[in-house]
């Protein structure tokens, strides 16, 4: 299952707004397909032209992997045609090459491959994608093996690190949640205005540090600084 091209009549699919079509001219934006931009030489982790099943067809494509994407470009160039977040990759494996006869008359049978999986509900809406690679053998198969390999190893530590990311910013909105309920003003409200009615008394009063008062005023104040750092850090 291929997902449909964003190009249409002239005109580009914004894929953060599935209903809104952009201008093939002056709106056009790359940044609207979420592709993003190529990582940095630094950041490439694996770099190799690849034949991609595209259209009914085996297409040379350029593929670099980086620690969080896999980035699909026009043989040659730094053009991205398509992009796989790693932490949505359902699975891996060796390809047993497909059983349409018109594409096997465009395979070598020498050639290994191998398919990558991607979950329904992510970027790629479920699409498998196959890879060939265009050499023959012992050759093939090594090259095949280490891309597999590679791609296990690194979206392995993306699921983990998205998972990571996922439980901080999870956390974050239900902080951001509790801090702007009026329960919670509230609450800030009576602590505030007790510790201000506390510090009245304990200057009225001037208890001496040793005695069962005094003890209790440090206790106190231990308490309202504990609940306001607290607070702060939230």
């Amino acid at each position: 299952v291929e997902r449909p091209p964003y190009r249409k009549s002239g005109t580009f699919l914004d894929s953060r707004k599935p209903n809104v079509l952009v201008s093939s001219e002056d709106e056009f934006d790359t940044e609207d397909f979420a592709l993003g931009s190529l990582p940095l030489q630094s950041e490439i982790l694996r770099e190799e032209e690849l034949e991609l099943l595209c259209h009914g067809k085996f297409q040379l494509r350029r593929l670099i992997l980086s620690q969080d994407a896999l980035f699909v470009c026009h043989a040659g160039t730094d053009e991205i045609s398509d992009k796989i977040p790693l932490h949505e990759v359902e699975k891996i494996a060796n390809s047993d090459h497909c059983q349409d006869d018109e594409l096997m008359k465009q395979m070598n049978l020498n050639s290994s491959a191998f398919n990558v999986h991607t979950s329904d509900s992510g970027f790629n809406g479920g699409r498998t994608y196959c890879f060939v690679v265009p050499h023959e053998g012992a050759q093939s198969v090594s090259i095949c093996n280490d891309w597999i390999d590679c791609l296990k190893n690194v979206v392995k530590v993306a699921k983990k690190r998205f998972s990571q990311q996922t439980f901080y910013q999870s956390l974050k909105a239900h902080a951001r949640f509790v801090l702007e309920s009026h329960l919670w003003q509230r609450v800030v409200g009576v602590i505030i205005t007790l510790n201000f009615g506390i510090n009245i008394v304990q200057t009225q009063t001037l208890p001496s540090v040793d005695s069962v008062y005094g003890q209790l005023f440090s206790s106190l104040d231990i308490l309202f600084n504990s609940l306001f750092a607290v607070e702060l850090v939230l």
